[in-house]
């Protein structure tokens, strides 16, 4: 049997740290409270915006101070960058004594790409090897397409998908497999990865998600309010993500701003979730090829790309089953905690908003339904057999 290009980076890594771990691995005493990691795959029209952020980030009078995790215990932000044309670097932010924030580089990946689930894996753990967290998170910021598979948004008529560095993407399941330990929360500054087969496929990688059904804004999240629940506030993990959500929603509130959407997303309720679509779906799959898919919550832009479907609509609109319906609303009213929507994202009126989108397969799209058959959400609902 072949080893995978993913289980060989697993393999080096270990290796890796097998040899250096008596100038890694962290001596008793000294631990990390809260650590998160930026994880930044910056394209050429991105850049302007993610410099922004970066700079509201330094700007900001919650970056955590400098300490040795081998003396003393505090915070942690790390920064991976990765620019078009330049390599990888993952950094350290830290305040120094005269208040000042440093950027410390910690590793170079010379002819490696942000984009490679191999690389993500490597980065991953070795900053929890180094900074091992009571509560983790990680912040993913750059192009997103949900699910799609890679290069099929940017290209409907050709035969992955977080970020976008050189024309290359990464596949969701690739990304979700590559994640190494449970994470406390992710955070996706990426467009439409708020889709239940996003969030379903990273459910067993993390405890909350914090996603958007729509596009994003090239302005992103308001970062200084991010990192200020994030190292400062008090509060579990839910209730400092629920303001980071209200704070998006805030933030793209004024007319101008082109809107937004913004959904909390908690993993252990997803299961609950894909009982009752698989519940629906199973009494009332005939009705899908006979919608009016004009008539549904859309999420996406223009005539094309019809791919993302407020997931509620879809299924008041196959179902006149009370109980079945009343059992799916129960569901979704748990794994979506938190939600905020304007009334519209650029041109696209929201009517009706659940926090998830979702796939419809209507009409057929032969490639696409292969991939989704693919995807766990759809093991899990049986919506393509």
């Amino acid at each position: 049997m072949g080893i995978t290009r993913l289980s060989r980076a697993v393999l080096y890594t270990v290796i890796f740290f097998l040899f250096t771990s008596c100038n890694w691995f962290v001596k008793k005493g000294g631990e990390v409270n809260r650590s998160l990691l930026m994880y930044m795959a910056v394209t050429s029209n991105l850049s302007t915006s993610i410099n922004v952020n970066l700079s509201d980030v330094k700007n900001s009078p919650f970056v955590p101070e400098y300490f040795d995790i081998k003396k003393g215990s505090g915070d942690v932000l790390l920064v991976m960058e990765h620019r078009e044309k330049d390599i990888p670097r993952l950094k350290r932010f830290y305040r120094n004594e005269f208040g000042e924030v440093v950027e410390e580089i910690l590793q170079e990946y010379e002819g490696r790409s942000s984009i490679e689930p191999e690389l993500l894996h490597e980065v991953l753990v070795y900053a929890n090897t180094i900074f091992p967290a009571k509560e983790s998170g990680i912040l993913f910021s750059s192009h997103g397409t949900g699910w799609i598979p890679e290069g099929y948004y940017s290209n409907p008529s050709a035969v992955k998908s977080f970020g976008q560095i050189d024309k290359k993407e990464m596949d969701v399941k690739e990304m979700a497999a590559a994640i190494p330990d449970k994470y406390s929360y992710i955070i996706m500054d990426a467009c439409l990865m708020g889709s239940v087969e996003v969030a379903y496929e990273m459910k067993e990688k993390v405890e909350y998600m914090l996603l958007s059904p729509t596009e994003i804004m090239a302005a992103g999240f308001p970062y200084g309010d991010v990192i200020e629940q994030v190292f400062y506030a008090e509060g579990a993990v839910q209730s400092r993500l629920s303001s980071i959500a209200a704070s998006y929603y805030e933030f793209y509130a004024d007319e101008g701003s082109g809107g937004g959407t913004i959904s909390l997303i908690k993993s252990s309720e997803l299961a609950g979730l894909a009982d009752a679509v698989r519940s629906i779906i199973s009494a009332d799959s005939d009705k899908i090829a006979t919608l009016n898919m004009s008539k549904l919550q859309p999420y996406f832009r223009g005539s094309i790309r019809h791919w993302f479907y407020d997931l509620t609509d879809f299924m008041e609109n196959i179902s006149s089953d009370s109980d079945r319906l009343a059992r799916y609303n129960a569901a979704i009213g748990k794994a979506v905690v938190v939600k905020y929507s304007t009334d519209k994202f650029l041109s696209v009126p929201i009517h009706t908003y659940s926090g998830l989108s979702t796939y419809i397969p209507n009409p057929t799209n032969t490639y696409l339904d292969a991939y989704y058959r693919t995807l766990a959400w759809n093991g899990a609902v049986q919506m393509l057999k």
